[in-house]
């Protein structure tokens, strides 16, 4: 588990870096001291062999051989050789020669530089099975071989020298052989690799420590900025990390803190946002039940209107008067879809513009948190569920206005019947009163959603600013990105249905001609009324059962509030 921390894994990153440069510069520092050391005394004993060499007669030296025995001359040099020895400490001084055996040679001792009545000396001819390499190389060579370090069983530790021996030819009649006693030598490298290693670990162990001091400063605040970006992944946005430090740690937790902040200030606005909306639904789904309740009477109405009219050809007057005013309406209404295009065409064209500016920061933006990129989610969410409540409302104003249209059309029946048709025309008047009512409310909540929806722009343009100042995570970006795409799609689709409305009033106007052409024939035909008040009757089912289709949908939309009213309690926010 620990070694999913920061700052074990520092303390272990810089430990082995450190380690390892240690066991490097122990090793350089031992060759060296060990190279210097058998440098010294290898040419100490270059010295001594040299001259050691230099007091052996040559032709004398030729003719001591194994197989003629040990000459006079045997003894004497190994008197001076033992000399020699004792008067350097050498512990041998000795001489060699090799012989060919087959493919191999044999090396063989010649004299031996100790006293005649050493137990340790040589004898003439003994073979010396071990086969040192700078032994060899002298042999081989013809050249001074310095700085053997060896230990055996039979000799100990021993640093030799060996120094050929040439008569005035250069030929190679052997080699001398200068052995010192290497123990101390021995002992003082293993001092000095046992001091070398308890400096190591005393290096070691305080480089621990302070790397250990040092993670712990640096990490500190990351693993505190941790535990609160914890409570905000839990929705606990009462989260604060406060820090006087001015590096990249400070600066980021000035940046959560900034988010943290937007947050808060977001699902507040939401939160008071779905109470206004869920009580605006909680209106509408009342005024749909009046609504439905005025159309059901309205529906009796013309059925008893169907049964007992009786046109007058003087009422159509008036009836055409009315009818040229509600074509003037509709014109006037015709006018504002228009200008609603126009305003959804620049909609489309700044969602548009929003989009690429939205690509252009997917290719320069990083890192964003998870936190963020939910909050935008649910921010973007909102504002379609805005767009499909904003159709639902266009969808009660064209009812309400066509309850308008009926309820013209009801007061114009109830004017040709005479004192028979006061109380139908009060009725009518009142449904006529009821549908502005209707429409007053859903443009209230049209210009609700326009808010929430411009709430939502500015939410949205904040967290891209949040974004800004937290580079890296292009990947939570890009489906920012693809949020937006979802939104310009979605202003595409309501400029589309916007044009479809002005169709649609295009087509309501010519209805609105054929009904005025049709009116002026009235005065000739009274026995149309019946008909006119059968299709009145119709319509009134029509508009009932839109209004059911209202309390549907404003149903629906109260739930779809009291959902989001519930997902933003689960956050925690700071009391203002």
């Amino acid at each position: 588990m620990f070694l999913r921390s920061l700052k074990y894994k520092m303390m272990i990153v810089f430990s082995v870096i450190i380690l390892i440069a240690e066991l490097i510069l122990s090793y350089i520092i031992f060759q060296s001291s060990s190279n210097l050391v058998i440098r010294s005394i290898s040419e100490q004993a270059r010295t001594i062999g040299e001259y050691a060499v230099s007091m052996i007669d040559i032709e004398k030296y030729r003719d001591i051989r194994p197989e003629s025995g040990k000459t006079d001359y045997y003894y004497e040099l190994r008197r001076q050789l033992n000399e020699i020895r004792e008067a350097n400490g050498l512990k041998y001084l000795y001489t060699m020669a090799r012989e060919k055996s087959g493919e191999t040679y044999k090396y063989y001792y010649v004299v031996d530089g100790m006293p005649l009545e050493s137990e340790d000396a040589s004898d003439l001819g003994d073979v010396e099975e071990e086969e040192f390499p700078k032994m060899i190389e002298a042999f081989n060579t013809g050249k001074t071989a310095e700085g053997e370090l060896s230990d055996t069983e039979e000799y100990g530790a021993l640093l030799t020298v060996y120094v050929p021996i040439k008569d005035r030819s250069g030929e190679l009649l052997g080699i001398l052989g200068v052995d010192y006693d290497a123990t101390a030598i021995y002992e003082l490298l293993q001092k000095n690799k046992r001091n070398m290693l308890i400096l190591t670990v005393a290096i070691l162990l305080v480089s621990l420590f302070v790397i250990y001091l040092f993670s712990r400063i640096l990490t500190k605040p990351l693993i505190i900025l941790t535990k609160q970006v914890e409570k905000v992944s839990n929705g606990d946005l009462t989260a604060a990390f406060n820090t006087n430090r001015k590096d990249e740690i400070g600066k980021l937790a000035a940046a959560f803190a900034r988010m943290v902040k937007d947050l808060n200030q977001i699902i507040s606005e939401i939160h008071m946002t779905t109470v206004q909306l869920n009580e605006s639904s909680q209106q509408l789904v009342k005024s749909a039940d009046i609504t439905q309740q005025v159309a059901e009477q309205i529906a009796v109405s013309m059925s008893e209107t169907a049964r007992g009219t009786a046109k007058q050809t003087e009422e159509a007057t008036v009836i055409l008067r009315m009818m040229e005013d509600a074509m003037r309406r509709l014109n006037k209404g015709s006018e504002e879809v228009e200008e609603t295009v126009q305003d959804a065409v620049t909609a489309t064209k700044h969602a548009k513009e929003g989009q690429q500016a939205m690509q252009e920061a997917i290719e320069h933006l990083g890192e964003v948190t998870d936190t963020v990129t939910y909050a935008t989610d649910a921010i973007q969410n909102l504002a379609k569920r805005s767009d499909e409540v904003g159709g639902i409302i266009t969808v009660i104003s064209n009812i309400a206005n066509q309850t308008n249209l009926l309820a013209l059309n009801a007061a114009i029946e109830a004017a040709r019947a005479g004192e028979s048709g006061k109380g139908f025309a009060i009725v009518a008047d009142e449904i006529r009163k009821l549908a502005e009512q209707s429409k007053t409310a859903a443009q209230d909540i049209i210009r609700l959603i326009e808010d929430i929806q411009l709430e939502t722009s500015v939410t949205v343009k904040t967290m891209e600013s949040n974004l800004e100042a937290v580079k890296g995570q292009v990947n939570i970006i890009q489906k920012g990105g693809e949020a937006l795409k979802a939104i310009v799609e979605k202003v595409q689709q309501t400029e589309e249905d916007t044009k479809n409305m002005k169709a649609l009033f295009q087509s309501l106007n010519d209805d609105v001609a054929q009904v005025l052409h049709a009116i002026e024939q009235i005065s000739s035909v009274i026995q149309e009324t019946s008909a006119i008040a059968e299709a009145v009757s119709s319509s009134t089912d029509e508009q009932s059962d839109a209004v059911n289709n209202i309390m549907k949908n404003a149903t629906e939309l109260a739930q779809l509030s009291e959902q989001l009213r519930l997902q933003v309690s689960n956050f925690k926010i700071k009391e203002e």
